[in-house]
């Protein structure tokens, strides 16, 4: 999970992994973030 799409997400991306967005301040967007997630 990251806070917005800038180069970190994208070598994230790169590497394999399933990039979503959320900040944790705001926890409507984790939950967001984390539906239909089974690990992290």
């Amino acid at each position: 999970m990251v806070r917005r799409e800038d180069e970190h997400a994208a070598e994230l991306r790169a590497l394999g992994a399933e990039v979503v967005i959320g900040e944790l301040t705001r926890p409507e967007t984790v939950a967001a973030a984390l539906q239909g997630v089974a690990r992290m």
